[in-house]
């Protein structure tokens, strides 16, 4: 299954932030989330960080948006008015990361820490509140950039023109010219920085929800997230075990569709593995 990961929401959030291994979140884009304020579980011995570092890491991604829209309406053609509008727009990003390293870090967390970690008193008080019907999200996964150079850019160019007039022709007078309307707009941003303190860069995520009485988690990928049907399988695997001590008196039916969290996703390739992955950020 191609793994997913999150861009964090700044290049503000240090190795040891609420975006560490373990930590749970009742909102999968947002930091500030964290239920677990105190920190994560020990981590047993049989469920060890697994660690990855890349040198000379880059990833650029640039895209753009042209179109131009021409429409000739002819209506009301008993008094003879016409008009005519074109809209022509121009949008483009571009994103350009270059690190002296990337070090990844990530988790396999078993059934029993999955167990324990809900348990937690502000994990448990956060699902009892709402019904045990919202799930909560681990942290499995980081990507921590250090040495960072990046450059970050955004282009908005659009024109519109108007004209409208009256076709006296119909009624055996001349055609007469009415009004006529360009406006244009250019608006561009550019942010760059080249030295910075270690920063996290990504976040990878496994959703913990309840259903049928159990505890049940499965990794966030493109399907759970944004809902959207392009070849993978309908339901992640999944492992799940009883939970005596919670009452479970309902169960998570829906998955978080990218309508609720405006999200766009481009392809990338995971370090640890080769494996195709996911980059997961806010529409902007």
């Amino acid at each position: 299954m191609k793994k997913t990961y999150f861009l964090a929401p700044n290049f503000h959030y240090p190795p040891s932030s609420t975006i560490s291994l373990g930590r749970i979140w009742s909102n999968p884009t947002d930091p500030g989330s964290c239920l677990n304020l105190d920190g994560a579980l020990p981590f047993p011995p049989r469920m060890p960080i697994h660690h990855d570092q890349k040198t000379s890491w880059m990833y650029e991604k640039c895209y753009q948006h042209k179109g131009v829209i021409g429409v000739w309406a002819r209506f009301l053609q008993v008094v003879g008015i016409d008009a005519e509008a074109s809209v022509k727009w121009d949008r483009s990003n571009g994103e350009i990361y270059k690190f002296e390293k990337l070090d990844t870090k990530f988790i396999d967390p078993g059934l029993a820490f999955v167990k324990e970690s809900v348990l937690a008193p502000a994990v448990e008080e956060f699902i009892r509140q709402n019904n045990f019907k919202k799930p909560v999200y681990m942290i499995t996964g980081v990507k921590i950039a250090r040495g960072a150079d990046v450059a970050l850019t955004r282009s908005r160019e659009s024109e519109t023109h108007l004209r409208a007039g009256v076709d006296g022709t119909t009624a055996g007078a001349p055609a007469i010219a009415g009004p006529e309307v360009t406006i244009s707009s250019t608006n561009s941003e550019m942010t760059r920085f080249g030295e910075s303190f270690d920063f996290v860069f990504a976040y990878r995520l496994r959703e913990i929800y309840y259903e049928k009485g159990q505890v049940k988690h499965k990794e966030c990928d493109k399907g759970a997230l944004q809902g959207i049907d392009d070849g993978f399988p309908e339901k992640a695997d999944e492992t799940s075990l009883s939970s005596p001590s919670l009452e479970i008196s309902g169960l998570a039916q829906e998955d978080v569709s990218g309508e609720d969290l405006a999200i766009r996703e481009d392809l990338a390739i995971d370090e640890d593995d080769g494996e195709e992955c996911a980059i997961i950020t806010s529409k902007g």
